[in-house]
């Protein structure tokens, strides 16, 4: 070993990368979950007596690691007692072993993702036009070198199974009733102020109806989350504290919920000398433009509802006491009589949207 390194040490290297390249190759043959086929054909592909029996396994072994599969279940069972059983053809028990081996193992199995009648190449073209089977990213392939999850199995968690079988980690389910009649799609601009009674329900159990937020200089994303957060603070100086956390952002420019709402949670504790952090918050914006869609940011314990109007203009979402249909005492109960909203919270402009 001393006199290679001083003479030949560009021999260790390349047997050092063959050695890796060998433990890299058997790793991915035991995550793959197909390693006692290739050692079988590994060991009957090199004990080979005729080239016969070589390029069969050799044929195997290049169809396992390309994933290429079967057309059918059929198809895979029939190609498999033929492989295995002619690969071992010189030796007494070979035979015998590879039927075996095929009928507890078969290679060759078709795709469990793609329709049934895809060959192995019309699987590749679906993978990259809808998602790889392991990584879900376009423009890959399960057997592709590049892909960052070639050869291993997809994860047990409820999340990584194919199909939306599980909620969403912030699934939040929004809907609409106007005058008391169910509504969904998109919805013209202010197509509120035609009805009498709007009420927005999240998650079927919270009922809320629009307030409203005056549009200076398009600050009504932070006199929203003022109200309700029940704060008195001033308005623009919260608005310079974010202004300069964002020098490419424009003066009187539009807020955005995502980018900005953490800053502004910062200015009102800033300018009003409490414990407010964007951690301890999750905001859940209702959109009045679109019906059942909406966003959801932060994480924190203590939930904010909001509603974006136009698609440019945020209100707070006040909640509504619903009457109990039980109840008979609330059977005589007019609509506005059963609704408790905090008046103090809306402003009188009922004509002010951000432009």
């Amino acid at each position: 070993m001393k006199r290679l390194q001083r003479c030949a040490p560009s021999v260790l290297v390349r047997v050092a990368r063959q050695q890796r390249q060998c433990e890299v190759f058997l790793e991915s043959c035991l995550e793959r979950r197909q390693w006692l086929q290739y050692g079988f054909c590994y060991y009957y592909g090199g004990h080979a007596r005729h080239v016969s029996s070589w390029l069969v396994a050799a044929g195997t072994l290049y169809c396992l690691w390309n994933d290429v599969h079967a057309s059918s279940e059929r198809n895979c069972y029939i190609l498999s007692f033929i492989v295995f059983s002619r690969m071992a053809e010189p030796y007494r028990y070979g035979p015998l072993r590879g039927m075996m081996l095929a009928g507890s193992m078969p290679a060759f199995m078709r795709c469990q993702v793609c329709p049934p009648h895809f060959t192995a190449e019309e699987c590749v073209e679906f993978q990259c036009q809808n998602g790889c089977h392991a990584c879900d990213r376009k423009d890959c392939w399960r057997a592709n070198p590049a892909c960052a999850l070639r050869g291993k199995a997809r994860s047990t968690h409820e999340d990584a199974t194919w199909g939306d079988t599980v909620p969403h980690m912030r699934e939040t389910r929004v809907t609409c009733t106007i005058d008391g009649s169910i509504i969904e799609g998109r919805r013209p601009e202010r197509w509120w102020l035609q009805h009498r009674d709007v009420v927005f329900t999240v998650n079927n159990t919270e009922h809320f109806v629009m307030g409203e937020a005056p549009a200076d200089e398009c600050n009504c994303l932070i006199d929203t989350l003022r109200q309700q957060l029940h704060l008195e603070c001033d308005v623009r100086a919260v608005r310079a504290f974010v202004q300069a956390r964002h020098p490419d952002l424009i003066p009187g420019e539009y807020l955005e919920l995502q980018h900005h709402w953490r800053d502004v949670i910062d200015g009102f504790a800033h300018f009003t000398n409490r414990d407010l952090k964007p951690c301890s918050f999750q905001i859940v914006c209702v959109d009045a433009m679109f019906i059942g869609h909406g966003d959801v940011e932060g994480n924190g314990s203590t939930v904010l509802y909001i509603a974006r109007q136009d698609a440019n203009h945020f209100v707070p979402l006040l909640r509504r006491i619903v009457a109990d249909e039980d109840d008979p005492h609330s059977e005589n109960l007019d609509s506005t009589e059963a609704a408790s909203i905090d008046s103090a919270a809306i402003s009188t402009h009922r004509n002010h949207w951000c432009q």
